[in-house]
């Protein structure tokens, strides 16, 4: 089934100058007058029916889609910006630009400086690696976005919160994790304070780290940890020690990668 019939459907809703990753694939979002639902099980389902089909993922920041086809001679112009990791289904590539197949069977240009392409979206970066590397993968697309604004809500390079991070650096790593930090902590492998490595996870909760879940962070080695901490602060690397505002409201680590 392609790509378009499997995750679009119609919805009333208005054009707008941006379409994020989680309104592609990884969840609720918005492009031109498309609305769209995923969960991790739909996901899931969409890497099985497309796997015979050539995607387009963004992987630089961001990236312009254009007007335009392969054939026109005028030059493309851009039209709408999309997050890392967004992935479109390709029609055809040529030097600078990829073609890309829309939800509404239309058509836009890609530079293909700011894709890979590939037949699948999860298990890309990490085909042939796996153990501390993987997880040291995470923790440099993570540092990538030091500064973003946190979005409450958010999931894509256009702001992140605190899980929504952890779980998009997971996905570009190639690793499909639950999304929001008390599901993330229920999953994945237990690991002691003492056995910290790069890409581990370590969750925050309420009542000194015996309430309820409501911070995640990734751990990037040196006693130090990476994340998006709230509205009106930005994706920081701070000192996992005294020093750090939630330090003892820590309560678990997990790992995902291993």
């Amino acid at each position: 089934m392609p790509l378009a019939q499997l995750v679009f459907e119609p919805a009333e809703a208005s054009l707008v100058d941006f379409v994020t990753a989680d309104a592609l694939l990884a969840g609720p979002g918005t492009i031109g007058e498309i609305q769209v639902g995923s969960n991790a099980a739909e996901l899931l389902q969409i890497e099985s029916d497309t796997a015979d089909v050539l995607l387009a993922v963004v992987t630089a920041e961001s990236a312009w889609l254009h007007r335009g086809a392969m054939e026109d001679d005028c030059e493309p112009q851009p039209w709408l910006e999309l997050s890392f990791l967004t992935a479109l289904p390709v029609l055809t590539g040529q030097g600078e630009w990829v073609q890309v197949q829309l939800p509404q069977g239309s058509s836009g240009l890609l530079r293909n400086s700011e894709v890979s392409q590939r037949r699948q979206v999860l298990g890309a970066a990490v085909s042939s690696a796996n153990g501390r590397h993987a997880g040291r993968i995470i923790v440099e697309e993570a540092k990538r976005y030091l500064g973003l604004p946190y979005l409450w809500g958010g999931v894509s390079s256009f702001g992140y919160d605190c899980s929504g991070l952890v779980y998009s650096m997971h996905f570009a790593a190639g690793f499909l994790i639950p999304r929001d930090a008390a599901d993330q902590a229920l999953e994945g492998i237990s690991v002691e304070r003492e056995d910290l490595t790069p890409g581990d996870l370590l969750f925050f909760a309420y009542e000194e780290g015996k309430g309820r879940i409501h911070h995640v962070g990734i751990y990037a080695g040196g006693g130090r940890m990476v994340h998006s901490p709230r509205t009106g602060r930005c994706v920081e690397l701070v000192k996992f020690d005294e020093s750090y505002e939630l330090y003892f409201e820590y309560c678990a680590t997990r790992r995902y990668w291993s």
